[in-house]
């Protein structure tokens, strides 16, 4: 498969492997970020890495909408993106790996002027894991998650329904005791 394969974002458009002789591809090392600070995006990011290494492809998992970005695009106030976790590619496998061991568990800024003064790093260092991986993976969850969200739906349903015939028949139950202690005279009118 060629470069020319895999579009601009980074993301690879089919399922097919890499070609072998391509060994700056396979020389790549990728990180992997479990806890993304609010306000950070693609660019922060990149900015904080690229010091320490040379930074290549970045893909930030987006939090799910909600309705307090759109009430936001409502008010006309522009919508901040939170991320809930992070892939970050470096050229060098050995870059990743040294990288992710220094910056694991330190805080991301130490000036009291950031807003990520306290918070630390959350990263992880994959190996043998390539983009080609993490593409494949967001295509599969993409695809499965409609499917998932319907069974989710049914399943809540079936469990309303069930809930709903039980208070149904402890009504019945309820007019049918009151119906008999009437009949006996046992009422209290």
């Amino acid at each position: 498969m060629s470069l020319s394969e895999i579009n601009e974002r980074g993301m690879e458009l089919g399922s097919v492997q890499l070609e072998e002789d391509s060994p700056k591809i396979e020389n790549k090392g990728m990180v992997y970020i479990s806890s993304i600070p609010k306000h950070m995006n693609v660019t922060i990011l990149r900015e904080l890495l690229q010091p320490m290494a040379n930074v290549g492809r970045v893909y930030m998992q987006p939090e799910s909408k909600g309705a307090k970005e759109k009430k936001r695009a409502v008010l006309g106030k522009r919508a901040v993106l939170n991320y809930t976790e992070a892939w970050v590619e470096f050229s060098r496998r050995r870059e990743a790996r040294l990288l992710a061991k220094r910056l694991n568990a330190q805080p991301i800024s130490t000036s009291r002027k950031s807003v990520f003064c306290d918070i630390l790093w959350n990263m992880k260092y994959l190996p043998r894991y390539t983009w080609v991986q993490l593409s494949e993976r967001l295509s599969y969850e993409k695809a499965v998650g409609p499917q998932n969200h319907r069974a989710e739906i049914a399943q809540a349903r079936k469990e309303a329904a069930h809930f709903q015939a039980n208070l149904d028949r402890s009504f019945s139950r309820l007019q049918r005791r009151r119906k008999e202690n009437h009949v006996n005279g046992l009422g209290n009118s």
